[in-house]
């Protein structure tokens, strides 16, 4: 038997990294044990020879390319291969081990018990060591199968077949894995629409386009507030001043949105609840964003053949074309929605029926979301990668891992980087999706 280990040199002590173990067959003909690791009736140093090549044949992802050091108990070894003149056998080991860098060091058999122990002596030794691996092993041994039922299904060895459970862990938990692979199957998260109470500006979704060109009246940015029950949409007026403080506001994650300064105002105008959608997840404030794509193109089309500083003089009138445009949702258009509140009310206006069917259409081609609590560790699904000029199919697809901060429902948490992570300069904290998130590796 030829006994193998790889080691890595630290701190002035041998750390063993691998163990292996290879049997030595014995040769029927002399040419069987040429390059094949079959014992033969040559002298001993030939097989000590012979186990150098197959130890580093064995580790060649390792070795190749590093200058390492060969440890052995045998003298000759060493000798054989710094000979000028060798025998047609060792010299095809000497030509086969040219592309690696390494030297040969003799030492003495007491000084290598860790490579002659056996590897599946410090696997029982590890085994041993353990103690839910021992209570396993001894449930094992006792044959007791209907007692022990699960233990024997998920790690009993059935003709080449068994421990399901620990294969499934261990590829679940790997390192590659997490960052480059995604999830196959359904989509994980169902729809969850937001309560609609039947008061006009009482949720408000709110988003900025821009920046675009300055016009002579200094604005580059349009503000745009839409009232979630009525679907009537602000691009010019003050919201506040027009149609009083909203009770609930939803945005996105921009910095207009997240900073002190506006969090300040909401807190001085009465703004009891601001929500923020979760990254990647434009349509948690979808009613806005839909807009947005009409209301880009409008100044552009409206404003043909006039200079492009005097585009923000035609916002009124695509504020009044999308107020005076019937709303599939609602049934009438926002104008009247909002001006004939107490009459359309009766009928028009009860959104319940087209939530319901919108939320059965979408949750068909979904699954439910894997819950999480706080404390959790979890990878986040990166939505853009930057321009490098590089195809990003090689790229990894997830970052993290990050904690579950808190539980926001509908699917929604705030996680933050690990205290004393050092990802960047500024901590991270974030709103997140679950359909955009996955679990960190199971310790358990």
């Amino acid at each position: 038997m030829i006994n193998m280990a790889l080691g890595q040199l630290r701190f002035n002590k041998v750390l063993v990294l691998v163990y292996l173990d290879d049997i030595l067959i014995p040769a029927n003909t002399p040419e069987e044990c040429n390059e094949t690791l079959r014992e033969s009736t040559d002298h001993t140093f030939e097989l000590e020879a012979l186990a150098v090549v197959s130890s580093i044949k064995r580790f060649r992802q390792y070795l190749l390319g590093r200058s390492f050091t060969v440890v052995t108990d045998c003298a000759a070894v060493k000798y054989a291969f710094d000979k000028a003149e060798v025998n047609a056998r060792i010299g095809r080991w000497v030509v086969t081990l040219s592309e690696y860098d390494f030297k040969i060091l003799h030492k003495k058999n007491d000084n290598l018990r860790h490579a002659v122990a056996s590897a599946e002596g410090c696997l029982l030794a590890a085994q041993q060591g353990d103690a839910d691996i021992r209570k396993i092993r001894e449930t094992l041994e006792t044959g007791e199968y209907d007692e022990n039922k699960e233990l024997f299904e998920n790690y009993a060895l059935k003709g080449g077949k068994g421990m399901r459970r620990f294969i499934k862990k261990y590829i679940k938990n790997c390192l590659d894995c997490l960052f480059f692979k995604s999830p196959a199957g359904k989509l994980p998260g169902e729809l969850h629409p937001i309560p609609k109470v039947p008061r006009p500006f009482h949720t408000v979704h709110v988003d900025h386009l821009g920046p675009f060109v300055k016009t002579k009246k200094g604005n580059t940015y349009v503000f745009v507030a839409i009232g979630a029950f009525t679907k009537f949409i602000l691009l010019y007026a003050n919201l506040i001043q027009t149609f009083g403080v909203p009770h609930r506001i939803i945005s996105d994650q921009g910095t207009a949105f997240t900073s002190k300064t506006f969090t300040q105002f909401c807190r001085e105008k009465g703004i009891n609840k601001h929500l923020l959608n979760a990254t990647g997840m434009p349509r948690g404030n979808g009613q806005v964003e839909r807009y947005n794509r009409t209301i880009i193109d409008s100044p552009a089309t409206m404003g043909a053949g006039v200079d492009n500083d005097r585009w923000d003089e035609n916002i009124i009138n695509i504020q009044l074309g999308l107020n005076g445009t019937v709303n599939k949702s609602i049934g009438v258009t926002p104008s009247q929605a909002l001006m004939v509140y107490r009459v359309v009310t009766q009928g028009q206006l009860e959104p319940e029926a087209r939530e319901t069917a919108d939320k059965r259409r979408f949750d068909r081609r979904r699954c439910r979301a894997q819950p999480y609590v706080m404390e959790d560790l979890v990878m986040i699904r990166i939505g853009s990668q930057p321009a490098t000029g590089t195809s990003p199919k090689l790229l990894p697809k997830w970052r993290g891992p990050f904690k579950v901060v808190e539980v926001l429902g509908h699917d929604r948490y705030k996680v933050a980087d690990i205290p004393g992570t050092t990802r960047s300069q500024l901590r991270y904290s974030g709103v997140a999706a679950a359909e955009n998130m996955k679990s960190w590796i199971q310790y358990e």
